[in-house]
């Protein structure tokens, strides 16, 4: 009865070729596209998923109104912030300053090129993100200064077999040593190819140029965080701006600032900004909805930093 069922088939198979093929042709279609739909919406939900510790990494955001001006949410903040938050709040493990090099000049041996892919961190950067080593210590990698780690792939493309750890490379012509070669097992937020150790100024609450990633400890209350260290955001930065020597407004250096609510009214009435605020925000959540993007100028002129707030429309249309 199969058999008959089968010699069926073939025979209309055979007796409407065009249809067949054409039915064929677009049922491959059909599937090919869903696999590739399915591989793209599986890529970009991975995203700094790799490591079961990114559930406890955070990104530091800051939102404020500068005068008349519309309320800004930013991820750039001072490196003082994080550091701050390490030492004075028992939920946070470490914390992470980095910020993007930009546009530089690295020469490796008979390499010589331009890269945007290199990012500057203290020493803590390979605590809070857990990226494994191929060669030297996540630790250690980033204690001295000058220098530097980088990706597996790039230390295969630049000395091939060779061990490169202890040799050089140069960067805006300043010499770094190599102390690291990380993998990259999955995609993250942060797409870089050098790492290199920064000299940062952990104590100035007046630079808002770094980003800051916080590990927090299990089961820390990410509420009771976030209002700590809004508290302590605010009134350090009201300091640090009473101090700058160009804050030359009548009465501004006498007044008292001795918690929060007056240095938020010092803020206001002294610098001009008000609806100060602070929220942490999940690694995993970057790349898809991110609460801010940063740059101001066109995505293309910062390949470090892998997300957009386009991303996730892209998959619910998918």
């Amino acid at each position: 009865m199969i058999r008959n069922y089968f010699k069926t088939a073939w025979r209309n198979i055979h007796k409407n070729r065009q249809y067949t093929y054409l039915s064929m042709f677009g049922l491959a279609l059909g599937l090919a596209v869903f696999v590739t739909v399915l591989i793209y919406i599986n890529r970009e939900n991975s995203y700094d998923r790799w490591d079961d510790q990114l559930d406890r990494v955070y990104r530091i955001i800051t939102q404020d109104q500068w005068g008349k001006k519309e309320l800004e949410l930013t991820s750039f903040s001072p490196a003082a912030l994080g550091a701050d938050m390490q030492a004075h709040l028992p939920e946070v493990e470490y914390s992470t300053a980095f910020r993007e090099a930009g546009e530089i000049l690295v020469s490796i041996g008979k390499y010589e090129f331009y890269s945007r892919q290199v990012i500057m961190a203290d020493s803590n950067f390979f605590r809070v993100f857990p990226y494994p080593f191929y060669a030297g210590h996540p630790e250690h990698a980033l204690n001295q200064p000058d220098h530097a780690v980088l990706s597996r792939e790039s230390a295969i493309k630049w000395f091939g077999t060779e061990n490169p750890i202890g040799k050089t490379l140069e960067i805006n012509q300043r010499t770094f040593t190599i102390s690291g070669v990380f993998e990259k097992p999955a995609p993250s937020h942060l797409n870089f190819e050098i790492c290199v150790s920064a000299k940062i100024d952990h104590s100035n609450w007046n630079a808002r140029v770094y980003t800051n990633y916080v590990l927090l400890k299990p089961h820390a209350d990410l509420h009771l965080l976030s209002q700590k260290a809004r508290q302590a955001f605010i009134y350090n930065f009201a300091l640090g701006q009473q101090s700058n020597p160009y804050m030359d407004k009548e009465g501004a250096k006498e007044a008292k600032i001795t918690d929060e609510k007056e240095a938020e009214a010092w803020l206001d009435k002294f610098v001009g900004i008000k609806n100060i605020d602070l929220s942490l925000e999940p690694v995993a959540d970057i790349h898809l909805r991110p609460k801010s993007i940063g740059w101001r100028d066109a995505p293309e002129n910062h390949p470090v930093l892998d997300f957009s707030k386009d991303n996730e429309f892209t998959v619910w249309v998918f």
